[in-house]
């Protein structure tokens, strides 16, 4: 029988946030990728809900949680993180992040580090490396998208034409203006307030373990934002499995499941 999963909100100083929970014992906190919400978890929740105490949040500005009209930044979704800990009165937990949550996981880690057990991180984003990772998304939707203006103007040539390399375009950026605080927490900023934020002179002090999944196939982009958190002093990678999504979660699950158990209950 699977778990019940529960619709939960809280009005916190930035505004309401969602999650969904189930089950009961070590707690689990879920943090989701860039362009997705808590639903990216259901599939982990329910394999890990009997087993586990999991809550799969969204971020401010994201999902079922408020999107008020502010500047959005790691640091801003951090706070919020620990002042909803506090509220729930959960301690030292472990974190499953991708993406903006990996990056606000690590940063909670880094300033935080009794509220943080140990992190498991996919795809994570928060650090700076030689390629220049969005690119043509601040081309699209940054502070002067220019090209994205350009587009939208033309959208019914291109629709008329079938410019299919405009057509894939469009479609970007229509996810992407879905996004507004993903895509100003990414590259909607001053390269200045990123660079604060990045950590890479700060994976070092990392004092929590990390469990690194990477995809076979991974992206020069992920695979050298891999290589700069695999540099954590507690840092351990795994390559994530293939088959179909179901069986994807089941041996994520299972893996999870044994990395808290051997080293931590």
């Amino acid at each position: 029988m699977e778990p019940l999963t529960r619709n939960v909100r809280l009005r916190l100083t930035q505004g309401v946030v969602f999650w969904r929970e189930v089950g009961h014992g070590v707690p689990i906190i879920f943090l989701h990728g860039n362009w997705q919400d808590s639903v990216q978890w259901d599939g982990l929740l329910q394999r890990l809900g009997d087993r586990h105490h999991g809550l799969a949040l969204d971020l401010l500005g994201f999902g079922e949680s408020d999107r008020p009209r502010r500047r959005y930044s790691v640091d801003l979704e951090v706070q919020v993180l620990m002042e909803w800990l506090e509220q729930l009165r959960i301690g030292s937990a472990f974190f499953v992040a991708e993406g903006i949550g990996a990056w606000v996981a690590t940063q909670l880690a880094l300033q935080y580090p009794q509220q943080v057990a140990g992190l498991v991180l996919m795809d994570p984003e928060g650090v700076s490396t030689k390629r220049d990772r969005w690119r043509r998304q601040r081309w699209l939707a940054g502070r002067l998208p220019l090209a994205g203006l350009g587009l939208q103007a033309i959208a019914p040539l291109v629709r008329w034409f079938r410019w299919r390399k405009a057509q894939h375009w469009l479609a970007e950026l229509r996810q992407l203006q879905r996004r507004p605080a993903a895509c100003q927490i990414l590259f909607r900023r001053s390269r200045k307030a990123i660079k604060a934020e990045v950590v890479n002179e700060q994976i070092g002090s990392l004092k929590v373990p990390m469990l690194l999944f990477q995809a076979d196939d991974a992206s020069p982009d992920t695979s050298a934002c891999n290589r700069i958190y695999a540099t954590a002093p507690f840092s351990e990678q795994m390559l994530l499995p293939v088959g179909t999504a179901a069986e994807q979660d089941e041996a994520i699950a299972q893996t999870i499941h044994q990395w808290i158990a051997q080293k931590f209950v």
